[in-house]
């Protein structure tokens, strides 16, 4: 099962986001929800990770762990880092739904 626990800031923007773990493989030895939830943090994250004058970490030092952490968002940023943040979280929240015997998915607001 792959364990997604994600937190966003006040304004909505993400603060925090980190998935362990891997989904069930098929058969042929690949892993559809795995590969579906890797392509959304990996997107978010090179997303994030483009913004200049925005504090971001990404971690993913072995396969089936990632990590992203957001600093404070500028003001002007608020409103792009908040589409990337909804992005992501309805992405892996579908995934939770479609999946739930592989995808867990647990979100904080406002924290």
């Amino acid at each position: 099962m792959i364990q997604v626990r994600a937190s966003v800031q006040r304004n909505g923007c993400l603060r925090i986001l980190e998935a362990t773990g891997h989904a069930s493989k098929v058969a042929s030895g690949f892993s559809p929800v795995c590969a579906a939830t890797t392509a959304i943090l990996r997107t978010a994250g090179e997303l994030l990770c483009t913004e200049k004058g925005l504090d971001v970490w990404v971690s993913a030092p072995e396969e089936g762990k990632f990590t992203v952490r957001v600093g404070e968002v500028p003001s002007y940023k608020v409103d792009r880092i908040q589409g990337i943040t909804a992005f992501l979280l309805f992405g892996i929240q579908r995934l939770a739904e479609d999946a739930p015997k592989e995808v867990s998915f647990i979100f904080e607001e406002g924290v």
